[in-house]
């Protein structure tokens, strides 16, 4: 037999053998002539030293392991191999929980964090408690017990000074400090928020008072950062908190390495890569899931290696990365009792929402759950699959969604019944948005939905969701008691006139009133049913717009059409930032469609046997039709051969090349006896694939004297499925797992291997490569002679691809996966494009996309960069800073400046910094795009001043590298800098092309400041937090004018003036306070507006202050109207975005941040909106369709 490789197989097989011959240890080190103690040490894995290996290999032999002289050479090498071998200790990595001081030696990863909380606690002018900040599950306890307690207090490290203690929020007040330097840590500090009044108030006394030779050092999890800052003497230590977040590729490979090579095994390249690309697999990694994620599935690794290298197959046996969320899930859901398991599955399916076709997170208000849902919310938490986000649960990930097998099963079985959840959600939440008005009920629906509610089996409903339900069944309730009423009044007045017919002025004057008022209730319920129906719409097509943008789009103009609301408004301009396709539909079933570049003719071919064709390549401009002749298609392939447009079209009973550039003529028909499945063009050549397993071939150099060519045969009674044409090659599909290669000459070259059969080829316009699919979901490439025929690489979908086209620089796929997708040569995925039903046929016009599909419709998507959509290669973005006409959105590699160029969004150049030295986040625009300040790593301010060219240098400010806050004034006049943990902004003024200091604001905090239009004022958070102060700036310099209070001591986290005189502030709760400020010493309210309900991330106002917006970290921008005294809201917009970072109002536009380095430009105008989208739709919605999407509702045309 084979010898093991490592310690641990070895004495796992000499330990086998020796149950197996039932040998005692005594015996064994008998017949070995060593030692028992000896003995017992190889059993244990002990391997045997140089001199002792003759006696080894002797109790091999006696065990039966070692047979023959060869096997003892075998077994020899292989002791002296392992000996070499490092040792390997106990798997380094913790799984789910945190490291502990004990656990020091193995932490890595976070020495960016661990150095800067080290400084600052050595620092003496640093805020005090330091403060460690990042969400839950980021690290911030290991980071606290194994970097700070464990590696920085030990007796070598930095803090060896220090006695350490670890004490827990709610026994701080009553602790006893030792004598000496104390570093004392209490971790998770938002737990002070469930504590009573008076509990809460000792922690934070406590804290504050606290003797000098104490260093504090807290932990705060992310959305705790506003009760945090409620304690004005924790708020001077949140300006510079050490923040716990992302970690960077070079950290990630630190974490998988390090650990394994202390331990005593190395992990494999192509490991470390494969981890790092399923880190980003649901995209970019949020450090609160993934970490604990990674650690788990290093363990579980660990535990699956023998020997002394983590390879890739070690990994995937143990399922990968994400697969412990399934082991972890079925633990909880394990540990729970039997009664416990109905409600875990009715919380679990109230924490999903449907999306079209997708499966989203959501979340549920901590408040609306009973007592008995506490310790299974507080299971999951325990293993970090549910999160915290303020007073709400959320699921941890998405990946939890897929990957955990039992949740899968309910969403499928449920899959109706969280439709209808979701419908009610979105309902509930226009209701909520809108003030609880009766308008936005829906009373009809309300009866089957509280009746839906009330099964054991629904999903949970929050406390606003069962409240619009009730105050809808309240409604419906009142609507028919009126309308009794109404009926009975309506009949008295009747029977009163008849008794008085003989006085006909008086019966005349009964039934026009009468009439006037049933005509008046007829109107009023007319309109209350149209703006009913037009928030359906507006809902509907939330919903499906994921899937179906087109459809979702006309639903949306038409739900304007009918009423003009928040809902509808907001409906339109989300799919005016949506990429939308151009359709036209026609009969449902095998939907084919070709483009012919040389006569920019495109074609369409069905399931009725007839072809259409557009001329101009537009889709939507007037068809011509002809009937081929035969049944339903299934190939539709163009050319331009000897300055003329031919279409080979084939299907049932047909194979025939027509002539489209004039009336369409059919050429020659090579198929009327037969099915044709595929066909291709190589130069003047055509080539048909029969259901017989042949390919008939016709050279047409001279389109009026065809000639034909040999067939080719694949020998087998199969139907050619794939056909792709080379000048030197033909590829043919149709056989299970193989593509035959013929030369033109006929001779067979080579058989491909494939998975599945090949049901769609195309050659690459030069003819070096064919990309093909198969019904097993697999797509390849392969190269052609002289490189091939051979494999280049391949790619695994979720479902068979139907449809390929290769396109040189581009490679487009579709099939039954739900979406059109464009890759990059290697299969780097581009886009993708929305297809709810089967992907038949695929063609190019341009930088258009076009596709057939099952559904009937083929649809145009433009490929080219949409002007709506930007995109970071890497990092992320922050604010958005609009100009007079360009944007400048912050980025973690620096201030990106937009301007628009014919209705494009076009880079403007920036002046790189000196000496090699990088950009960072910190950057500002002016208002009138003049001026742009950014912040380099090495902590030099560089001014840029605007040029046709750009942007370039006119002043560098060294020493800046502590800054907290930057704002420039609206022509670039003023400068202002808040430094971290500083009281006081520095105000400059430009003095030429450098700045110099006015003066210093003693009484400002670095949390966020603005200037006024006009340069004449000036605000900024005050040094208590709580509050903002005004500034005039005079030629005197700047003079104090008022300070700025807002409700419930809510804190101001940013500022927004308007050239009006009013003044936007936004605070951490989710509020914005108006304020007329055209008098800065009497500063007045105006409004307080509070719909937006989630922490602010940017305020400003557009269109020169008659709208004011707001963007959230729930992902949505709120729009309002501000006129004749009032603040109306006009927007409620939700990119595809879990956060919005930023937003800005430009030209015309909300230029809007999202997560994950993304930014989307949407447009303002509803109406003009409507007019371009309608110019783009194509078909319209059919009657079908609408009474599929929205039963009971009349079909509405919005164009």
């Amino acid at each position: 037999m084979q010898p093991p490789l490592s310690r641990e197989a070895l004495a796992e097989h000499i330990g086998a053998a020796r149950h197996a011959t039932n040998l005692s240890i005594r015996r064994a080190a008998s017949l070995a002539k060593v030692p028992p103690s000896t003995a017992q040490g190889w059993f244990e894995g002990r391997l045997p030293t140089p001199a002792l290996t003759s006696n080894f290999l002797d109790l091999l032999e006696a065990l039966g392991l070692v047979t023959s002289p060869e096997e003892r050479e075998a077994w020899q090498r292989a002791v002296a191999s392992a000996r070499s071998a490092p040792v390997v200790e106990a798997s380094p990595f913790v799984g789910l929980r945190s490291y502990t001081a004990q656990e020091s030696a193995v932490y890595v990863g976070r020495e960016r964090a661990y150095q800067a909380l080290v400084e600052a606690c050595l620092r003496d002018d640093a805020p005090r408690p330091v403060v460690v900040l990042g969400d839950s599950g980021a690290g911030k306890s290991s980071l606290l017990a194994a970097g700070l307690i464990g590696t920085a207090c030990a007796p070598d490290g930095p803090l060896a000074a220090f006695t350490p203690i670890a004490v827990r929020v709610a026994d701080l007040h009553t602790l006893t400090l030792p004598p000496g330097r104390v570093l004392l840590v209490a971790d998770q500090v938002e737990e002070a928020a469930a504590l009573p009044a008076a509990e809460r108030a000792a922690f934070f006394d406590a804290l504050a008072g606290l003797p000098p030779r104490v260093t504090s050092v807290v932990a705060i999890t992310a959305d705790a950062f506003g009760f945090a800052m409620r304690d004005e003497r924790l708020a001077a230590s949140l300006a510079a908190p050490i923040l716990v977040g992302p970690l960077s590729t070079v950290e990630y490979t630190r974490i998988i390495e390090e650990p394994a090579r202390r331990h005593g095994r190395t992990v494999a390249p192509d490991l470390v890569r494969l981890i790092l690309r399923d880190l980003r697999l649901y995209g970019e990694p949020a450090p609160g899931t993934a970490l604990p994620l990674l650690s788990s599935a290093m363990r579980r690794c660990w535990a699956a290696a023998h020997g002394a290298t983590l390879t890739p197959t070690h990994y995937l046996a143990m399922g990968g990365l994400w697969s412990a969320l399934d082991e972890e899930a079925e633990a909880v859901h394990a540990g729970l009792t039997e009664q416990q398991k109905p409600l875990a599955r009715r919380l679990l399916l109230a924490l999903i929402q449907l999306d079209g076709d997708r499966v989203l997170r959501g979340r549920l208000p901590l408040e609306d759950l009973s007592e008995e849902m506490s310790p299974i919310v507080d299971a999951f938490l325990g293993s970090r699959l549910f999160t915290l986000y303020g007073g709400s649960v959320a699921v941890s990930h998405d990946a939890l969604l897929t990957r955990w097998q039992r949740l899968r099963g309910w969403i499928d079985e449920e899959r109706a019944s969280l439709l209808i959840a979701r419908r009610i959600q979105m309902a509930a939440q226009v209701w909520e948005e809108g003030g609880r008005q009766d308008d936005a009920l829906m009373p009809v629906e309300a009866e089957l939905w509280s009746t839906w509610a009330r099964q054991a089996s629904a999903p949970l409903l929050s406390a606003r969701e069962n409240s619009f339900i009730a105050a809808s069944l309240d409604l419906a309730d009142a609507q028919q008691r009126a309308q009794a009423d109404t009926i009975r009044t309506l009949r008295r007045r009747q029977q009163l006139a008849v008794a008085a017919a003989a006085i006909a002025i008086a019966m005349l004057v009964v039934a026009v009133g009468a009439g006037l008022q049933s005509s008046s209730l007829r109107q009023a319920a007319q309109a209350s049913e149209r703006s009913a129906q037009a928030r359906q719409l507006a809902l509907i097509a939330d919903e499906i717009r994921p899937s179906a943008p087109n459809r979702a789009a006309q639903l949306s103009v038409a739900s304007l059409a009918l009423d003009e609301s928040v809902e509808s408004r907001s409906a339109v301009l989300k799919s005016a930032g949506t990429p939308l396709s151009t359709r036209s539909v026609g009969p449902s079933g095998t939907t084919m469609v070709s483009h012919i570049d040389g006569a920019d003719v495109t074609l369409r071919a069905d399931s009725s046997g007839s072809v259409t064709l557009w001329r101009g390549g537009s889709i939507t401009g007037e068809a011509e039709t002809f009937d081929s002749g035969g049944g339903q298609l299934f190939v539709l392939e163009g050319a331009t051969v000897a300055g003329r447009a031919l279409v080979l079209v084939g299907g049932q009973q047909t194979a025939a090349v027509w002539d489209v550039t004039g009336e369409p003529t059919r050429l020659l028909e090579l198929g009327d006896d037969t099915v044709a499945y595929s066909a291709a063009w190589s130069g003047p050549t055509v080539a048909v694939g029969t259901l017989e397993g042949d390919v008939r071939r016709v050279d047409l150099t001279d389109p009026d004297a065809p000639v034909p060519l040999p067939d080719l045969s694949l020998d087998e009674p199969m139907a050619v499925t794939g056909l792709a044409m080379t000048p030197e090659t033909v590829f043919v599909g149709g056989v299970s797992d193989t593509v035959t290669v013929f030369g033109v000459d006929g001779t067979r070259q080579a058989d491909l291997a494939v998975a599945g059969t090949v049901i769609s080829m195309n050659a690459s316009p030069d003819g070096s490569e064919v990309l093909a699919g198969t019904t097993q979901g697999f797509g390849y490439r392969f190269a052609t002679p002289p490189a091939g025929p051979s494999l280049i690489d391949s790619v695994e979908f979720e479902a068979s691809a139907n449809a390929v086209r290769h396109l040189g620089d581009r490679l487009l796929v579709g099939g039954a996966f739900g979406e059109l997708r464009e890759y990059l040569p290697g299969w780097e995925l581009v886009r993708s494009f929305p297809e709810p039903t089967v992907v038949t046929s695929l063609g190019a016009r341009g930088d258009v996309l076009l596709a057939g599909a099952t559904g009937g419709a083929v649809t145009a998507w433009p490929t080219a960069e949409d002007p709506r959509v930007l995109q970071l290669a890497e990092g992320r973005f922050f604010g958005v800073y609009g100009g007079a006409d360009a944007v400048m959105l912050g980025s973690s590699s620096g201030g990106l400046v937009l301007g628009r160029d014919d209705d494009a969004w076009v880079e403007l150049p920036v002046e790189a910094p000196a000496d090699g030295d990088t950009y960072n986040g910190f950057a500002i625009l002016s208002e009138d795009a003049s001026v742009l300040v950014n912040l380099t790593e090495g902590g030099t301010l560089v001014t840029l001043e605007r040029t046709e060219d750009g942007f370039e240098a006119v002043d560098r400010m060294p020493g800046q590298g502590g800054l907290a806050d930057v704002e420039v004034s609206a022509s670039g006049r003023y400068l202002s800098l808040g430094y971290r943990g500083e009281p006081g902004y520095r105000l400059f003024e430009r003095d030429g092309d450098g700045w110099a200091l006015v003066s210093v604001l003693e009484d400002t905090w670095p949390g966020g400041s603005g200037f006024t239009p006009d340069e004449s004022t000036f605000v900024a958070m005050h040094v208590d937090g709580k509050s903002a102060v005004l500034w005039r700036l005079t030629d005197n310099g700047p003079e104090e004018a008022a300070t700025l209070t807002l409700a419930d001591d809510a804190i101001p986290i940013d500022y927004a003036f308007s050239a009006r005189g009013t003044l936007a502030v936004g605070d951490t709760a989710g509020r914005i306070t108006v304020f007329d400020v055209s008098t800065p010493e009497a500063p007045q309210v105006l409004h307080e507006l509070n719909q937006a309900q989630s922490e602010l991330t940017q305020v400003g106002f557009g269109r020169g202050g008659d709208l004011l917006y707001a963007a959230t970290r729930a992902g949505r921008l709120w729009v309002w109207r501000i006129d004749d005294g009032s603040a109306r809201l006009e927007l409620s917009l939700r990119p595809e975005a879990t956060n919005l970072t930023g937003a800005a109002w430009v030209d015309g536009h909300f230029v809007m941040a999202l997560n994950g380095g993304r930014a989307v430009a949407w447009p303002d105008d509803p109406k003009a909106a409507v007019e371009d989208l309608c110019g783009r739709f194509g078909s319209r919605v059919s009657q079908e369709e609408w009474d599929a999407l929205v039963p009971g509702v009349e079909l509405t045309d919005g164009c």
